[in-house]
């Protein structure tokens, strides 16, 4: 062979073996070359994590360098098909019915190859139960509950005392027929709609509710009794309180003879419509017994609720008598005294309203008085210089007996004079009875509403028979009048805090 045809076949040799060295390069690997790459271990501990009514998160122990295969079934033993491919080692399955058992495995991949499948794991996606709550606070129209939102649910039932009473989509319940005074018990279940029936929750824990009885109260009342005197005024006071609205008050007097009204007023629903009706303030000043004539009355209070119920919350037997002027047979200060303040006050028996109410000329002698006992008045403000005031009232009456020539007038110059004085008046301190007074008595007395900071007083002489002889500079700066006693002496109570309550009485 000859030098040129060897160098060909060497050529040839060499090209021959790179080609095929690329062909075994580029060739797909082979069954024997597979069978070399490790299967995935198994997949352990598989668990579901948490569910609600549509999904199931799974979780298992991780297999390293591999990813997994998810697999479902309605069934424990057979028909899993594949769900889904992840690359960590957890998956949330979403889309799933309501009450629906399912059952999961899943196993490793890796380089073509899948483990074996894990053990099977089930859950049923469900709705979490309901939270009931009754309202704390209690009504008189029913018993309320309030449900807390169930993610998933088209609706609630709701039991009381284990049976059926509502169905329904709203998260609150009114029991309207729920009766007074019973303890009941509510539950409830959430339930979601699914194909065409539905699936329920557990049922939730119970909650308690009574339905309070309807009740109306008159507070604090004051009203007429015993033996009054024609034509004097006297105060009227009380709260009506219900737990259901007031719609109608009537209040007056009421002829025994013949079972009428003799005075009273009535509200129209506009002017009630609340859960509190204060007789002082809404309706004193309409209903004026003063005006009454002599005779036997029942005084009566009676409220008609919302529901149409009426109620009767006083009747209180009272009588109007003639005014009889009590005799002044008593010697030394408390004689004097009387008999000054008799003749500064308003006569026993005046009929004019005009006098009582909205005050009127002062008599001739306490304007007399007035001007002994208080000369220099220049620096006085214009009603108190009129002598319209409790304290000048008093002080005039007492400076002008010549018991006390000293006497002041101002409540707290009052009480710092009697203190200095110890000789000319003996103290007692305490909220008064009229049966413990005597004739020209002091009765002195400090108040303050519930809070307010203002501070309110009142100073009066006791007559005897039950009367005082006093002022009032607030009420149409009235001068002198002699009127009951029972309705002048404050008491605590009522919204009323007494700050000082005393009895100054002459000791000669």
């Amino acid at each position: 062979m000859d030098p040129k045809t060897r160098r060909r076949s060497v050529l040839f040799l060499v090209l021959t073996l790179a080609l095929l060295a690329a062909v075994s390069f580029s060739m797909p690997e082979t069954a024997a070359a597979k069978s070399k790459v490790k299967r995935p271990d198994k997949v352990s501990d598989l668990r579901v994590s948490g569910s609600t009514y549509d999904t199931a998160t799974l979780k298992w122990h991780k297999v390293r360098k591999t990813t997994y295969v998810v697999y479902r079934s309605l069934k424990k033993g057979s028909g899993y098909t594949e769900i889904a491919r992840v690359k960590k080692n957890s998956y949330m399955d979403t889309g799933l019915d309501t009450g629906t058992q399912v059952w999961y495995k899943v196993s490793a991949f890796k380089a073509g190859r899948t483990g074996k499948k894990s053990k099977p794991v089930s859950v049923t996606p469900s709705l979490t139960t309901p939270v009931v709550s009754a309202d704390p606070a209690p009504d008189v129209y029913g018993n309320y509950l309030t449900i807390q939102p169930v993610d998933g649910a088209d609706g609630y039932v709701i039991y009381r005392d284990g049976q059926q009473v509502a169905d329904q989509a709203e998260l609150s319940y009114h029991d309207a027929a729920a009766e007074d005074e019973v303890e009941y018990q509510y539950t409830a279940e959430a339930y979601r709609n699914v194909g065409s029936g539905r699936v329920l929750s557990e049922k939730s824990a119970a909650a308690a509710a009574k339905r309070p009885a309807v009740f109306v109260k008159l507070k604090n009342a004051l009203a007429p009794q015993g033996k009054l005197y024609e034509g004097f005024p006297f105060t009227i006071k009380g709260k009506i309180v219900s737990n259901m609205t007031i719609k109608t008050v009537k209040l007056g007097a009421i002829d025994p003879a013949t079972g009428k009204w003799k005075k009273k007023t009535k509200y129209s629903n506009t002017e009630v419509n609340s859960l509190t009706f204060d007789i002082l303030s809404q309706a004193d000043s309409s209903v004026k017994f003063g005006a009454l004539p002599q005779g036997n009355y029942t005084y009566k209070v009676q409220a008609k609720l919302e529901n149409g119920s009426v109620w009767n919350l006083l009747e209180q037997e009272f009588e109007i008598v003639e005014v009889e002027e009590p005799e002044i047979d008593v010697t030394g200060g408390a004689g004097v005294i009387c008999k000054v303040a008799k003749k500064c006050a308003w006569p026993y028996g005046t009929a004019t309203s005009v006098y009582k109410f909205h005050g009127g000329d002062p008599t001739p002698e306490y304007k007399e008085a007035l001007n002994e006992a208080f000369p220099n008045r220049s620096s006085w403000s214009s009603k108190p210089k009129a002598g319209a005031s409790c304290d000048v009232f008093v002080g005039t009456c007492v400076r002008a007996s010549g018991y006390d020539r000293y006497f002041p007038r101002g409540l707290d110059e009052v009480v710092s004079h009697i203190r200095k004085n110890p000789s000319r008046w003996d103290t007692y301190k305490g909220v008064p009875s009229v049966s413990d007074l005597e004739q020209g008595d002091i009765i002195y007395q400090t108040w303050k509403w519930k809070g307010s900071s203002t501070r309110y007083g009142h100073i009066m002489i006791y007559m005897g028979g039950g009367q005082v002889a006093n002022a009032h500079y607030g009420s149409g700066g009235r001068y002198g009048i002699i009127e009951g006693a029972g309705g002048l002496i404050r008491h605590a109570g009522g919204g009323r805090k007494m700050i000082e309550s005393y009895v100054f009485r002459p000791s000669k």
